[in-house]
């Protein structure tokens, strides 16, 4: 007995020694957890970090739509489903900026499109990478700078300067009915280049200047990255505002180099939709000789309860061969190299303030396509309702005449392919619904 009383007191006291010891061991732990959250705590007091996005979901209605099962060139029937980005881009973001003194921060900005449709994130929602490097989470910005008295620099993955002056130049600043978006993506993409279809830029650097005499001044440049020459898939962009009272004047100028290769990452679908696959030829005899100039005037002004806009974009391609419609040579597919574009678009938009919170917007769009000699239009009429800060409901009612062969759908749509028109039918659409951003 007295010998199991030593074996059990023996038994209790090397228990309680490994008790504290792991005790010991898991305080330590929290403390080393304790220390690491106070380290990232007192990181983020240094750094002002914020979590930000929009979330556009709407019901649309569509007539002559691909996604009936109606062929290339045939009249389609009517689709009534879900889709977000109608009026706004869906994203998701994160920024922040550290002061660093002196009147100088470091800034960063990571952001992507996000797919209310099915929770996706990147360009895999609807324009993937195709150039085999997988789909990217922070497709739209992904950028560090600096910013003091000198104005702003930023480096990275950016969006293009014209196309978001343009988006911000409509009476209605929204996807759908927008000469940015029906001009940037069907006429400016003419290049293979470092520009994700004219909109998305990789490795871009910009500068924007302070504000003197109520006027900004933006400059870019777009590497090309291209061994020994400096000159393919480079590319640069100047942009100038003036805002005073109620009215914003801009101008914008870009050029974009054609990539020093043969192939082409991006085909065509029969409605004028990109898709993305393996490269293929295009039969360029001096690809890095291709470029495309992109010109930019803009005008908005607020009168009491009324808005005037007005813009004119331009998109020409130089170094293709025949490039003119008396030599039979049309735009097969925008988004391709070799591809002959000459074309001016104009956008006119009038808005009125019924009251506070509800606006009305009357805009139409068209493009003179110099090189398949028709004139593509969008018209559209909106009514928004701002409930919030942060909320706002919406119907937008739109109707293309299905013309040109830009793609040009009665709804912008980022996910939902049953929209898209079918060959050159008029679509007519009707879309109500709700936009949110945090």
């Amino acid at each position: 007995m007295g010998n199991n009383k030593m074996m059990v007191s023996a038994s209790s006291k090397s228990e309680g020694n490994a008790s504290q010891a792991l005790r010991g061991v898991f305080a330590g732990r929290v403390t080393l957890l304790a220390a690491t959250a106070l380290l990232a705590v007192s990181g983020l007091a240094q750094a002002d970090v914020t979590l930000y996005g929009i979330a556009d979901m709407s019901a649309v209605s569509v007539s002559n739509a691909a996604g009936n099962g109606a062929s290339a060139g045939t009249t389609g029937g009517n689709v009534t489903s879900m889709a977000d980005g109608i009026w706004m881009p869906s994203l998701l973001g994160i920024k922040g900026s550290e002061d660093l003194g002196n009147g100088m921060k470091a800034n960063f900005k990571l952001e992507g499109d996000l797919s209310l449709t099915n929770g996706q994130m990147g360009q895999s929602i609807y324009f993937p990478k195709g150039m085999n490097n997988g789909s990217p989470m922070f497709d739209r910005w992904a950028i560090v700078g600096l910013s003091g008295a000198f104005g702003e620099v930023n480096a990275g993955q950016q969006l293009d300067p014209l196309f978001v002056q343009s988006f911000l130049n409509g009476a209605r600043v929204a996807h759908s009915g927008s000469l940015a978006l029906n001009g940037q993506l069907a006429y400016g993409s003419g290049v293979n280049n470092n520009s994700m279809v004219g909109v998305f830029t990789n490795d871009m650097i910009t500068w924007k200047s302070t504000k003197f005499y109520d006027t900004t001044v933006q400059l870019g440049y777009v590497f090309g990255g291209a061994a020994g020459t400096m000159g393919p898939n480079s590319g640069f962009n100047a942009l100038i505002n003036y805002s005073a009272n109620g009215l914003n004047l801009n101008a914008g100028y870009e050029v974009m180099h054609q990539s020093n290769s043969g192939t082409s990452n991006f085909t065509s679908l029969p409605n004028g939709a990109p898709s993305y696959g393996a490269p293929s030829p295009v039969g360029l005899t001096n690809p890095s000789a291709e470029t495309l100039t992109k010109g930019l005037v803009g005008a908005k002004y607020n009168w009491n309860d009324w808005l005037f806009a007005a813009q004119v974009n331009t998109f020409k391609t130089s170094g293709v061969p025949n490039c003119t419609a008396g030599a039979g040579v049309v735009e097969t597919s925008i988004l391709n190299p070799a591809t002959c574009v000459d074309s001016t678009g104009y956008e006119v938009g009038l808005g009125y303030n019924f009251t506070p919170k509800l606006q009305g917007v009357v805009n139409y769009v068209s493009m003179k396509d110099n090189v398949s000699n028709v004139t593509p239009t969008v018209s559209s009429i909106s009514l928004k309702y701002t409930m919030s800060k942060s909320t706002s409901v919406w119907v937008l009612a739109d109707r293309s005449d299905g013309k040109g062969v830009g793609g040009w759908n009665a709804l912008y749509n980022d996910g939902a392919a049953n929209v898209a028109a079918v060959g050159n039918a008029v679509q007519n659409a009707l879309a109500l619904g709700m936009t949110h951003s945090f």
